[in-house]
């Protein structure tokens, strides 16, 4: 898996969202197919890998980024 500093939390999603479609529901960080789930509650949407524990979203009404592994989070707000 690679480490989130490899990539902005912004960058993490962007992925996350293009490989849930391209890699059927694929893992930006692991690589894997068919693990990813989407989620969508209120203002946040978060892509959430069941095999690595790798998750990405994007709260709207913040404007922020979060990427997290099991073992490191990071956080970006643009707004």
């Amino acid at each position: 898996m690679a480490p989130l500093a490899a990539r902005s939390p912004a960058e993490w999603f962007n992925e996350a969202v293009r490989l849930y479609v391209a890699a059927h529901q694929g893992c930006a960080a692991c690589g894997g197919r068919h693990c990813v789930f989407r989620s969508e509650f209120a203002d946040r949407v978060e892509y959430s890998c069941s095999a690595c524990g790798f998750s990405a979203c994007f709260e709207r009404h913040t404007s922020c980024y979060l990427a997290a592994t099991a073992e490191e989070t990071e956080a970006e707000c643009v707004g």
